[in-house]
């Protein structure tokens, strides 16, 4: 009966040892999972985070890309404009010049004409 109960207390240590074993084990077990819970907020935050620098940096980014539209069709309207100011002014010259040529074929129809006349006057002078 002795041995029984050494055999007995022996087991009853034994299965202390292994509770304590256990406990020990399941705080070590809370501590780390404690930790990643603390981790994984941290990077959930931080994920916020970014996609909150994201969502901005896009609001960004489309504000300028309609400044930058707005820009260049007022650049292309003032090229439009410019084209057709010059070309305008292209068909002015041209007409002051189709002006100036008949005005000089006239004058030079006019010239041989008296000279045509003058010659002929001579002509009947001499005569």
């Amino acid at each position: 009966m002795h041995e029984e109960i050494s055999d007995l207390t022996d087991r009853l240590d034994h299965c202390e040892s292994r509770a304590d074993q256990a406990e020990r084990e399941k705080r070590e077990a809370d501590a780390e999972n404690n930790e990643v819970k603390s981790a994984l907020e941290d990077a959930e935050s931080a994920i916020e985070a970014e996609e909150g620098k994201v969502a901005k940096l896009q609001v960004e980014i489309a504000q300028a890309k309609l400044e930058f539209e707005r820009r260049l069709t007022e650049k292309e309207d003032e090229i439009e404009n410019l084209r057709k100011n010059a070309q305008r002014a292209v068909e002015s010259l041209q007409e002051t010049l189709d002006v100036e040529m008949k005005s000089r074929a006239e004058v030079t129809r006019q010239k041989k004409k008296l000279e045509i006349d003058i010659k002929a006057m001579e002509e009947k002078l001499e005569v």
